[in-house]
């Protein structure tokens, strides 16, 4: 295995904490599978059964979600290792919740949900990795729930995308009409209108029609 892809293995929520002896170990009882996807290559599509674990390696991904009620699509773009919805290989619907297209070459590891059965029963840190990541999806789903709702207009649209974004960070783009953004938090359209054009204006999203790009949606939250 390449020294590098190696490396990121050690740096992922699954193996942090071992150390490669350790992680050594563990490789000579599983079986994982090193793919390599071109420009444009679905990873994983929205939908399908989450019966096996995926982690990007290196690579540029798009992680694309639909709205069940095919009101909006948001777009979240991801340079950095990531694991796939790990989560989601257990519990009531073990779907996957986005489509994963890859944006230039890009390398993943994966391997069988009964491998990472087998992960889980024999060593303690991936088994403690593994609960860690549930509990924080968890705690992440409840603090949302007991979320009190914003008392701006701006504070409203941000909560609509942290509400259905992976994560705060990296470049996001949400196709919907404005008018059913303003339905989904409440507002009237004109208020939307122009607390996005406020937004513009400072350099912090780009509109296009029905098309809201942003730049970080950590800077919106400030």
């Amino acid at each position: 295995m390449e020294s590098t892809m190696y490396n990121q293995l050690l740096m992922s929520p699954l193996f942090t904490g071992l150390t490669a002896g350790e992680l050594t170990q563990i490789l000579a009882h599983i079986h994982l599978d090193f793919n390599t996807y071109e420009t444009k290559e679905v990873i994983v599509m929205q939908d399908d059964r989450c019966d096996r674990l995926t982690y990007v390696l290196r690579g540029k991904v798009k992680a694309e979600m639909i709205d069940p009620r095919h009101r909006f699509v948001l777009t979240e773009v991801f340079d950095k290792p990531l694991l796939i919805e790990a989560y989601n290989m257990y519990g009531m619907k073990q779907m996957y919740e986005h489509t994963y297209v890859t944006m230039e070459r890009t390398f993943t590891m994966t391997m069988t949900k009964q491998e990472f059965h087998s992960i889980l029963m024999n060593y303690r840190i991936p088994r403690i990795n593994t609960m860690n990541l549930v509990c924080a999806r968890i705690n992440k789903m409840q603090t949302m729930m007991r979320e009190c709702e914003a008392d701006t207009v701006e504070g409203k649209i941000v909560q609509f995308l942290r509400h259905n974004t992976l994560s705060v960070k990296g470049e996001k783009e949400l196709k919907m009409k404005m008018e059913d953004l303003a339905d989904y938090i409440k507002e009237t359209r004109l208020n939307v209108s122009m607390a996005l054009r406020r937004w513009s204006e400072a350099g912090l999203v780009e509109q296009q029609r029905g098309v809201i790009k942003i730049k970080d949606l950590g800077l919106l939250d400030k």
